[in-house]
């Protein structure tokens, strides 16, 4: 990071969380729209997910379920 990015947000740290997410929010639309590549690895892991997504469509875990767990790992249970 550069000296000026790092003197954006120090100042933009200054901010109320409100204020930060506006300008989160901002940075974000002000980046390029254009499509990113998808490195054919990652395409791979892709493909091989929702197989076994189509192969076993109620082997997930919901939200809920995933939330907790990680609730309770966060806070050391």
């Amino acid at each position: 990071m550069t000296s000026r990015a790092k003197s954006v947000l120090e100042q933009a740290l200054e901010l109320t969380a409100d204020e930060r997410a506006d300008v989160a929010s901002e940075l974000l639309a002000s980046l390029s729209t254009e499509p990113v590549e998808v490195p054919a690895w990652h395409r791979e892991i892709l493909e091989k997910r929702l197989a076994d997504l189509a192969a076993n469509p109620t082997g997930g875990r919901s939200w809920d379920a995933v939330l907790a767990r990680l609730t309770r790992t966060s806070a050391g249970t």
